[in-house]
């Protein structure tokens, strides 16, 4: 079966120098089973991402390839969850357009392709 997102944001105070910034959740599941929940804090400088953002549902990196938009990728750290999944933190900045600070958390099982659904 396909995997399917949700996402879910709330928009917060901005900081001087940016336009507006967003709180999102995002899960990736197939059936009922989630794969990765990923929390994200969305900080946008760009008026063009802002009208994006503003107007319609679009995820992260649909808005990155919109844009043609190639951000730097930072790696913040890494480990394992206590139920033995993976998780890591990291940004995607696009300097003066967009800064995505985001913690992803993978089940144990996300990368078993023979279990049951």
């Amino acid at each position: 079966s396909l995997a399917q997102g949700a996402c879910t944001e709330q928009k917060t105070q901005a900081t001087l120098g940016t336009l507006a910034v967003w709180d999102r959740e995002a899960r990736v599941s197939i059936s009922s089973r989630t794969l990765c929940r990923a929390v994200s804090l969305v900080q946008v400088q760009s008026s063009e991402v802002f009208e994006i953002l503003t107007s319609k549902a679009i995820g992260i990196g649909q808005l990155l390839q919109t844009l043609n938009l190639r951000p730097n990728f930072v790696l913040h750290d890494a480990g394992r969850n206590s139920d033995g999944g993976l998780w890591r933190a990291y940004s995607l900045v696009c300097d003066g357009i967009l800064t995505c600070s985001i913690r992803e958390d993978f089940s144990p099982d996300a990368w078993d392709i023979n279990s049951p659904e």
